[in-house]
């Protein structure tokens, strides 16, 4: 089974959310915050959305990650990725570091989708469960897990999107 986590590259790369992950001092907004949806029409399938309506979903996804802490983000990663405390730590260091691109939403393409027929309110589910996921995920995770880090689940709403978006992943989609 794939991982949540795992969804979230994809899903982050086709709706153009890759880029700085909050402030680092979990100031990003809170749940409470967050809009409800994109204000796209829910039953629109992601291939057939208008340019304007692919930016609206795309500005939804950037505000659903932007709230993750750099600093828990990049140690969880760290994490991640060693083997050993003291690798993770300097690992979280020099992503600490980096500069980030910023979220720009400007360089997605409906080819990018063409072929996801799940709905926005799918889609939107989907980047809701996922984002929480990896919150709950950076915040469980640190450099004393090194070398012991499984990524959680795929959540529910993912698996569905996965099932009718995977050329997203630059894979057919399943029927």
């Amino acid at each position: 089974m794939r991982n949540s986590i795992t969804l979230a590259l994809p899903l982050l790369l086709a709706f153009g959310a890759c880029g700085d992950s909050g402030g680092g001092d979990g100031g990003g907004e809170s749940k409470n915050s967050l809009p409800a949806s994109s204000g796209v029409t829910a039953t629109a399938k992601a291939s057939a959305l208008s340019d304007a309506d692919l930016q609206k979903l795309c500005a939804y996804a950037i505000k659903r990650y932007d709230g993750l802490d750099k600093t828990k983000s990049c140690e969880a990663a760290a994490a991640f990725l060693t083997k050993d405390k003291q690798s993770c730590k300097a690992f979280a260091q020099l992503c600490e570091s980096g500069t980030q691109p910023k979220n720009d939403c400007s360089k997605l393409t409906m080819q990018m989708v063409s072929s996801c027929d799940e709905t926005v309110s799918a889609v939107e589910d989907c980047l809701k469960e996922d984002a929480e996921s990896a919150a709950d995920f950076t915040n469980m995770v640190s450099c004393d897990d090194a070398g012991k880090v499984q990524m959680p689940d795929q959540t529910d709403a993912c698996a569905q999107v996965l099932s009718k978006c995977s050329a997203v992943e630059g894979q057919e989609p399943k029927n």
